[in-house]
């Protein structure tokens, strides 16, 4: 499972975590060249700004949403959305398990929520990045400071080019 959030943010995002269960390696090239479809509902708009992009990743039976939201085209908030699909080789029990090593560490960390949601069918992962409110340090804890400019900003062209670069649909 790890592998799907490296491979998108080109980063180590979880870095220090417990290992994930033995799954194989997922394919990170969206298995059709649509346009996303989910799009973040009203419950999930962002705190500040708006909805300026979205990225998906398919693979096997995971999907991986980020949503990048902010003004004029600067990013303050990145929104992960990872949809892990239950299987015979992986049960609801073992990804709960992994999932919950992953909540442990973004607990307390400023500017970062973290969330878990079950159903029969999938686990829901999201880990939301409020950028404007965590210091140089928390990004670079959470990787996120490989994704700004020079500048420190989080350009919305340069960081969706970076997810389009790894094989993300975006829109």
């Amino acid at each position: 499972m790890k592998k799907i959030l490296f491979s998108l943010l080109a980063l180590t995002l979880i870095a220090g975590c417990s290992s994930k269960p033995a799954e194989t390696t997922p394919t990170t090239t969206p298995e059709s060249t649509d346009v996303p479809t989910t799009t973040p509902d009203a419950a999930q708009q962002p705190s500040t700004g708006e909805v300026l992009s979205a990225c998906e990743v398919i693979s096997d039976n995971d999907t991986v949403i980020t949503t990048f939201n902010g003004t004029d085209g600067v990013i303050s908030e990145i929104r992960q959305e990872i949809h892990y699909g239950i299987t015979e080789d992986r049960t609801l029990e073992s990804l709960k398990k992994s999932i919950e090593a992953d909540a442990g560490f973004f607990k307390g960390i400023d500017g970062v929520t973290y969330e878990i949601i079950e159903n029969e069918k999938e686990v829901i992962q999201t880990v939301t990045y409020q950028l404007d409110k965590m210091d140089e340090e928390t990004l670079a804890l959470v990787g996120m400071d490989a994704l700004a400019n020079t500048d420190g900003k989080f350009i919305k062209d340069d960081v969706v080019k970076v997810f389009e670069d790894m094989g993300a649909t975006c829109k």
